[in-house]
């Protein structure tokens, strides 16, 4: 069974599958300005971009403030 996704892709759209063996992330697009992130880790680069995203609403920043 698979683990289960991280909340924070609910902003991201996945626009390159993990490749097991060669990939080991997949790439992403934010929802709300459309920047692209090669290797998106939940933890690292998309939480950074999701709090110095200008176009994320303010509820939303400050949901994800706490993890950082």
């Amino acid at each position: 069974m698979p683990k289960p996704r991280h909340e924070i892709w609910k902003l991201f759209t996945e626009t390159e599958p993990q490749v097991k063996g060669q990939k080991d992330h997949p790439a992403a697009q934010c929802n709300a300005c459309k920047f692209d992130i090669r290797n998106a880790m939940p933890s690292g680069n998309m939480l950074r971009h999701v709090l110095t995203c200008p176009r994320v609403e303010e509820e939303t920043l400050s949901r994800w403030k706490e993890y950082d």
